[in-house]
């Protein structure tokens, strides 16, 4: 289970109630938080889902606003395997910065979701394109302390850190959650992709669950804008449509 699916649920269930009529203002986030003794990211996240089911708007200084009752889940994402998402790996090489062992406080890697009071591997690298020789993201990785020899075998990787994470572990990697956000690249960021501090980027955050939804990595990744395009197919689900005649 997702850290924030309960919430999602809850709130799902009393729009649909009518216990926030659409109109209706959601508590905000530091009261969901209070609510539900959450943290700051699942609640985000919730939010973002309920943004997506086109149950909500978020509105600057208003909050979150009930616009439907009804979700709307017309169109649906794909994509063929999670290797559809790691193509560009052939012609790249991965180069290890740094590396240290973190233990995870309350409050702390908030926007990671990283699971409190556990010993994590914390890796910062950066992939670099082979011909021509060009920066591409820089990445942190994280996996449980247990598994950080992950990292010896960082510097030849020819697969996705996941498929790696796999032959080290015998787990199998059944679900990837992915959030993707635009953002400015920092200055610490801007000396290894070959950019100006401010530039524009790309965010993606990567959660990795074997079976029983264990998380077994987080990756960070910064990409530059000019080097990443992100692209899927949506299928129309007509039986939605239907049922709603």
């Amino acid at each position: 289970m997702k850290v924030n699916e309960p919430i999602t649920n809850c709130l799902i269930d009393q729009i649909r109630t009518k216990h926030y009529p659409v109109g209706s203002v959601l508590p905000t986030e530091q009261e969901l938080q209070q609510k539900f003794n959450a943290s700051r990211y699942a609640v985000r996240e919730s939010l973002r889902e309920l943004v997506a089911m086109g149950l909500i708007s978020r509105k600057p200084k208003t909050g979150s606003v009930v616009v439907s009752s009804h979700e709307e889940r017309s169109f649906v994402q794909s994509h063929g395997s999670i290797n559809d998402l790691f193509t560009y790996i052939k012609n790249s090489k991965l180069i290890v910065l740094e590396s240290s062992e973190i233990c995870i406080s309350e409050n702390q890697f908030d926007d990671l979701a990283l699971p409190i009071g556990a010993t994590w591997k914390k890796v910062k690298v950066i992939r670099q394109k082979i011909r021509p020789a060009l920066p591409l993201v820089a990445s942190e990785i994280y996996v449980p302390v247990v598994y950080s020899r992950i990292e010896a075998y960082l510097g030849s990787l020819k697969v996705p850190i996941y498929a790696l994470l796999e032959k080290i572990t015998g787990f199998k990697i059944t679900k990837v959650d992915q959030r993707i956000s635009g953002c400015l690249i920092s200055k610490s960021q801007s000396k290894y992709l070959g950019v100006k501090t401010g530039s524009a980027g790309l965010n993606i955050v990567r959660h990795y669950y074997g079976m029983q939804n264990k998380l077994l990595l987080v990756t960070n990744s910064i990409y530059r804008a000019d080097q990443y395009t992100y692209q899927v197919s949506l299928n129309y689900d007509q039986s939605l449509s239907s049922s709603r005649a």
